[in-house]
């Protein structure tokens, strides 16, 4: 399991305790690259006895309009390429399971590398994302527009990596590295869409997000309509969310029997060059807590974005407003409101029949939501204001917006408690293993050939139980 951030950790460690729990696949966390919070997560392996190791190849430069920093991108990703390869030949996986693709984050090193050695690869989501929420991140900048001569040569040359941006040409990344890419052959299907990957499977939580991948283009041959494992942990918190919400406000110091509003707190994004009233993302945050906290017959719970630590958050707290550190996938249940800005954990709240209040302070107008009745989507402070006071007041707009919520819910989420059970299937299928947890005697597509076996007759890779920790583990 390869993970690159703080966010995707949380994906694959829900994975990960899946496969702990079976009795033919232990998993092996591979750090790729440094991250705030990787202390943190190393020690939670640590405290868990997951095996986990570092991934020791440099970091790839950033790519540049010019074609100065060309040589040097093709040997960093080369080496990033070289060092896959020998970590996939030292470990001897059956699987690599991957929380994201995106151009240049470092996954199609491990993909492809995967593919060389017959090992192949699966996407397991952290978050969901078109190519509307790159243009919004990176259509200003200049480095990547077609002011530059060399990005207009580029998007020629390759022209599933541009996009209309204002009336002006603009590539996902820079000439360099999509020149680079794409002399290794580590260039994505579709660039602009997030999980558009050589990766052999990618995992989809529910029949809206089906939809959405289609109409995204990515391959439906990949496609594979497993649920998620919060699906599970959403539905569990669902059915006791009255006693979990009130040992929730206990643990706070909350009052007891009030209705939960949860803002989610977003980190800092980039505020030049956008329709945004605010000039610091701190005034923004403020804002967006101070309004809440107005709703003096609600208990106000803050849960934060992974990239955030508890502790720089703290000034937020006032009287009935308080931080919850728990996972965010175990507060939505107990919310009755949800405040969140361009979040992909929106979705939850939909799949649990909950309104939503989407504060799009950076007016990225994403379509992701659009079309759901019990999500509000606001842009100013105003019309924040505005909706959270109606929803938190107006007993019969608020019972309008939760019906309207609650016609669409089950289209966002599997609440069948198989969610675990369908992911497990897809591991086995592709690492070749049968229902009884064997390797099947027939070839199973070039599965078997492909994952070498362990002497136990294990997949290797997924190392059996007490088989030790690999090197590197700390």
């Amino acid at each position: 399991m390869v993970v690159f951030g703080e966010s995707h950790f949380r994906e694959l460690w829900r994975v990960a305790a899946l496969l702990v729990g079976t009795e033919r696949y232990r998993p092996v966390i591979v750090f790729a690259y440094d991250y705030a919070a990787l202390a943190r997560d190393q020690a939670v392996c640590r405290e868990a006895k997951v095996s986990w190791l570092r991934f020791e190849a440099p970091p790839v430069p950033g790519g540049h309009a010019g074609l100065q920093t060309l040589p040097g991108l093709l040997v960093a990703l080369s080496r990033r390429l070289s060092h896959a390869r020998r970590l996939i030949a030292e470990q001897g996986p059956a699987l690599l399971v991957l929380a994201v693709d995106y151009p240049g984050c470092g996954s199609a090193e491990f993909i492809r590398a995967g593919h060389d050695a017959g090992v192949p690869s699966v996407i397991v989501p952290f978050s969901i994302a078109n190519h509307e929420e790159a243009l919004c991140a990176y259509g200003h900048d200049i480095e990547r527009s077609d002011r530059v001569w060399t990005n207009r040569i580029v998007g020629w040359l390759f022209p599933r990596w541009g996009m209309l941006h204002r009336g002006r040409l603009v590539l996902r990344e820079r000439a360099s590295l999509v020149l680079a890419l794409e002399m290794l052959g580590l260039a994505p299907p579709r660039p602009w869409m997030q999980n558009s990957s050589q990766a052999d499977a990618v995992t989809v939580e529910s029949p809206a997000m089906l939809d959405y991948y289609r109409r995204s283009g990515l391959s439906e041959d990949r496609l594979v309509l497993t649920g998620a494992l919060y699906n599970d942990l959403l539905h569990r918190v669902l059915a006791e969310a009255d006693q979990r919400r009130e040992a929730l406000y206990a643990e706070l110091g909350l009052p007891a029997g009030k209705p939960m509003l949860l803002v989610s707190l977003p980190p800092p994004i980039q505020i030049e060059g956008r329709d945004c009233e605010f000039i610091l993302h701190d005034e923004w945050l403020e804002v967006l807590v101070a309004e809440a906290a107005r709703a003096g017959d609600w208990n106000v719970v803050l849960c934060l974005h992974p990239m955030l630590p508890p502790e720089a958050c703290a000034w937020l707290e006032r009287e009935g407003v308080r931080i919850a550190r728990q996972d965010t996938a175990s507060l939505v249940p107990l919310s009755a409101l949800y405040v969140a800005c361009v979040s992909a954990t929106i979705r939850w709240a939909i799949a649990c029949g909950i309104p939503c209040v989407n504060y799009d302070a950076y007016a990225c107008r994403y379509s992701d939501y659009r079309e759901v009745p019990g999500v509000y989507h606001v842009e100013t402070a105003a019309d924040y204001a505005d909706v959270l006071q109606r929803l938190t007041t107006d007993q019969a707009f608020y019972e309008a917006a939760a019906a309207a919520q609650a016609d669409v819910k089950d289209r966002w989420a599997l609440f069948d408690g198989a969610n675990a059970t369908r992911l497990l299937a897809l591991v086995d299928r592709l690492c070749g293993v049968d229902e009884t947890g064997k390797e099947p005697a027939g070839d199973a597509g070039g599965t078997r050939e492909r994952n070498h076996a362990c002497a136990d007759g294990k997949p290797a890779g997924m190392i059996p139980p007490g088989a030790g920790p690999v090197p590197g583990n700390g």
